[in-house]
């Protein structure tokens, strides 16, 4: 695993974009919620044009996702056939439920490159006490 900048990542990204056409994830998000996820989002559906797998994919936009991500948590979703069910329409992901599983997505998409958010640990944990914990 190497550690790279953003503008670096941007570009790495551009190439492989070029070499993989329109199809493949290119992303993966390896940061917890509250860490810009949003944000990130809503850059990276420019910057890869495409769509970007977010917990709102899951929890707006596509709840039929969730008996998928119950099955990913019990371990019983294993083949890249079996991800691309879910995964096939996103570029890239980031927050909940995909940087859950981004060990094994990096295996299963070794051209992709993994993207990890951080944040002040006690700023990160009064946000999600306030947001996420309040749900």
């Amino acid at each position: 695993t190497k550690l790279i900048l953003l503008d670096s990542l941007l570009q790495e990204i551009c190439e492989l974009k070029l070499t993989m056409g329109d199809n493949g994830l290119l992303l993966i998000g390896a940061g917890l919620p509250r860490t810009g996820t949003m944000s990130q989002r809503t850059a990276l559906k420019i910057l890869l044009k495409g769509d970007v797998y977010h917990m709102q994919t899951l929890g707006g936009e596509h709840p039929e996702h969730a008996e998928f991500w119950l099955r990913a948590t019990e371990g019983k979703v294993r083949s890249k056939s079996d991800w691309d069910e879910v995964l096939k329409n996103y570029r890239g992901g980031v927050d909940y439920p995909v940087s859950l599983f981004w060990k094994e997505l990096m295996e299963l998409y070794p051209d992709a490159k993994v993207l990890l958010s951080v944040r002040d640990p006690v700023k990160w944990y009064e946000s999600v006490k306030s947001s996420i914990m309040r749900l």
